[in-house]
């Protein structure tokens, strides 16, 4: 019963709606969109990510407020455990 309403309701409103596009067609549309939408997401994932590379500045001084000459500092990334170290020329 159900199948034959519908039927006859698609009969009806392919003649109400002659330009409307068909199922198919809208289905094409929306994959196109999630593509398009998907594409602009990956492309642009980048912006978004972080440098690699990072910097320290500083001056190295006693407890007085006196600069250090010569030096040498060493660091630790706690998160990787990644060492660096830096002598003053």
């Amino acid at each position: 019963m159900t199948t034959r309403l519908q039927g006859l309701f698609a009969g009806i409103s392919s003649r109400v709606f002659p330009n409307r596009p068909s199922n198919n067609f809208r289905m094409y549309r929306v994959r196109i969109l999630a593509l398009a939408v998907l594409g602009v997401v990956a492309l642009c994932a980048n912006a978004f990510a972080q440098s690699g590379a990072g910097s320290i500045q500083g001056t190295v001084t006693d407890s007085t407020g006196a600069v250090i000459p010569g030096a040498s500092i060493h660091v630790v990334n706690q998160g990787t455990g990644i060492a660096a170290g830096a002598a003053d020329a």
